[in-house]
């Protein structure tokens, strides 16, 4: 994780300085997953078990527990970055939520990627994407691809739906989410179980 300070970024007041007289004229897009954390600990055993223990609101606790780690180690950071920059720049925030149905991952940190980048193969057997079937990604591809290509032609992404700005009065945040609850695949051609 970048820390303000350490090269090659400078400390906060110069970032700040920097960030408010350039920012005028920028386009930006800034985002988060809805799990980002998980990533981080869904196969360590012991977040697992503390789920598994039969005390009524264990399993609360550890969401409880990785709701706040998502807010001070990804969300509050992002916030914080599109409201200065939307001082003078465009900004456009996201919070990606679409999770594949058998993945203990959920929406992960960088499973956006898999609707930017690579193609099926190159997916096959990602853990995070557990379950899910193949037109259910390809029909949230063909939603995303869209939206960062028009951001990179015009500063502006391209959706269905509106997207709005992000500003210091408005924290407008564009969540995506499968057009319907993603399915369980059950051609096992396709079947991606995570093996724990």
């Amino acid at each position: 994780m970048p820390v303000a300070g350490v090269g090659p970024l400078p400390d906060r007041a110069a970032w700040t300085e920097v960030v408010t007289r350039r920012a005028p004229g920028l386009d930006v897009t800034i985002g988060i997953t809805e799990r980002e954390m998980v990533a981080f600990h869904a196969m360590n055993p012991v977040p697992r078990r503390v789920r598994e223990v039969p005390v009524p609101g264990s399993a609360l606790a550890a969401d409880g527990v990785e709701h706040a780690a998502r807010e001070f180690a990804f969300a509050r950071p992002s916030r914080k970055p599109a409201v200065q920059l939307s001082e003078g720049a465009r900004v456009w925030a996201y919070r990606f939520d679409a999770a594949a149905p058998d993945s203990v991952f959920g929406a992960a940190h960088c499973i956006e990627l898999r609707f930017l980048f690579g193609t099926d193969v190159d997916w096959a057997d990602a853990p995070m994407l557990a379950g899910a079937r193949p037109q259910d990604i390809e029909s949230l591809g063909r939603r995303v691809c869209p939206a960062w290509l028009g951001f990179i032609r015009t500063g502006t992404p391209t959706t269905d739906t509106p997207w709005p700005q992000h500003t210091a009065h408005s924290s407008s945040t564009y969540h995506w989410q499968a057009e319907a609850p993603w399915s369980r695949d059950t051609c096992p051609m396709h079947r991606r179980r995570l093996r724990t």
